[in-house]
């Protein structure tokens, strides 16, 4: 059995499969260098929101170590001192500091 074939129409076909796939690997190439790139980007802002986190942090902790800043008195107890001092015997009084 013979076998024959053109070998122009083979070598052409070849040739058109090559720049196929040389097309293809580019594409990969180029995908890959924008994937790569928008890697960097989101790992950059990444790294900003943990900076601004780890800033926030810090601010809340040094805000709990504070000493807290109490008013002399709280309202409520301006309110019963008032009324005490509107009270008129001893009586009255002890009941308005009980209430």
């Amino acid at each position: 059995m013979q076998v024959s074939f053109d070998s122009e129409s083979l070598k052409q076909q070849l040739q058109a499969q090559a720049q196929q796939m040389q097309s293809q690997i580019h594409a990969l190439f180029t995908y890959r260098d924008s994937t790569e790139a928008e890697l960097t980007k989101t790992r950059a802002q990444l790294s900003s929101l943990i900076a601004r986190i780890t800033q926030i942090d810090e601010l809340v902790e040094l805000e709990k170590q504070k000493p807290a800043e109490t008013p002399e008195k709280t309202m409520v107890e301006e309110a019963v001192e008032e009324a005490v001092e509107k009270a008129g015997n001893g009586a009255e009084k002890a009941a308005v500091k009980k209430a």
